[in-house]
């Protein structure tokens, strides 16, 4: 399978982290709503037996998720949807590399009916086959998150790439 690189441009949008929730503060134990529940329980009354309140809140404070998920961006999202469709048939996704974020474009570009002046560029390199790469630009054409995106052959076989040759006679 040959290495091919996917440089793409694809609309800036920043991240926007849930902001976590202040936890109430756990309320003071009190009496209860509805007056004392037993006869000994009463202020007056002599205090050897422990008091038995009913709280109308709950007294423990909710626990914590401990493993928040945080949502994608669109252009993580549009990564992941580009390395799956590699995955998907039979593919080989080798690495990404994000190059800028919220970039201000070098011109103005028309996609989907919308002018973009700013957008985020990123590559992925991949072995694929030709017919997954055409089916891969076919879904980035039609992706409205997409401004523009170019794939690029880098070489046929990884020995053209590195210049590694296999030693013929092993003894």
């Amino acid at each position: 399978m040959p290495l091919y690189e996917l440089v793409c441009i694809s609309k800036a949008v920043a991240r926007q982290i849930p902001k976590k929730p202040i936890p109430a503060p756990s309320p003071r134990p009190r009496q209860s709503v509805f007056g004392p529940t037993s006869p000994s329980a009463h202020p007056l009354a002599s205090s050897t037996q422990p008091k038995s309140t009913f709280s109308a809140f709950n007294s423990a404070p909710e626990p914590e998720k401990a493993d928040e998920v945080i949502p994608l961006t669109p252009t993580e999202a549009l990564m992941k949807m580009a390395a799956t469709q590699i995955m998907d048939r039979k593919g080989v996704v080798k690495g990404f590399s994000i190059m800028e974020q919220n970039r201000q474009l070098v011109y103005r570009m028309k996609r989907h009916q919308t002018i973009f002046d700013k957008g985020d560029t990123w590559t992925m390199e991949f072995y694929a086959s030709p017919q997954s790469v055409r089916q891969m630009s076919k879904s980035l054409n039609f992706d409205e998150r997409v401004i523009r995106h170019t794939v690029v052959k880098l070489g046929e076989s990884l020995s053209e790439l590195t210049g590694y040759r296999r030693p013929e006679n092993i003894v």
